[in-house]
């Protein structure tokens, strides 16, 4: 499971998904950049025109 706990004005959040990733995987997400909206919006077109960018 991978897991992010981080706290805002709000209080505490976290969030959580059950993958395969082992250890070394989930190092490599640690320092990677979020994923932008751009990235949702560039991932759901190319999956909709059956073609990637």
């Amino acid at each position: 499971m991978l897991l992010t706990v981080s706290r805002s004005r709000e209080g505490i959040m976290c969030a959580g998904i059950l993958t395969d990733c082992d250890f070394e995987d989930a190092i490599k997400f640690v320092d990677a950049d979020s994923v932008s909206i751009d990235d949702v919006i560039n991932a759901h077109r190319s999956l909709t025109l059956d073609k990637f960018l």
